[in-house]
């Protein structure tokens, strides 16, 4: 995970400051998970345990288009460029920790996020 929040993209001084304080209170929590996260039977126990949660991407579809739920980026006036900053960045905006923290940590995001788009908001 990085360190900091990116100042060039939250762009306003108090914006930056309001994301900086959100991302510094997350810092413990992020650095309980990893250790507790420590070995790859820790890692093997979360998998299973979230794996049931898991849906697929069709899935989360069909409930977004029964709801009248938007379910690509065009459909909320979002360009790819746009949406790849957003998955980028998102992690930084919450002081708990979330499921995008953890997909940095594993190594997922920055490295798939245009994977991710592809399959779910495309």
């Amino acid at each position: 995970m990085p360190e900091a929040v990116d100042t060039d993209f939250w762009k306003t001084p108090a914006l930056t400051a309001a994301v900086r304080q959100q991302y510094e209170a997350k810092k413990p929590a992020v650095a309980a998970v990893r250790r507790k996260l420590a070995t790859p039977v820790s890692w093997h126990r979360l998998r299973s345990r979230l794996a049931p949660a898991a849906k697929p991407a069709e899935t989360i579809r069909q409930w977004l288009r029964r709801a009248a739920g938007a379910t690509t980026a065009e459909e909320i006036g979002c360009t790819r460029e746009t949406l790849r900053a957003a998955t980028l960045h998102m992690h930084e905006i919450r002081k708990r920790f979330t499921v995008v923290d953890l997909a940095w940590m594993a190594g997922i995001l920055p490295e798939a996020a245009d994977d991710i788009i592809d399959q779910w908001l495309s």
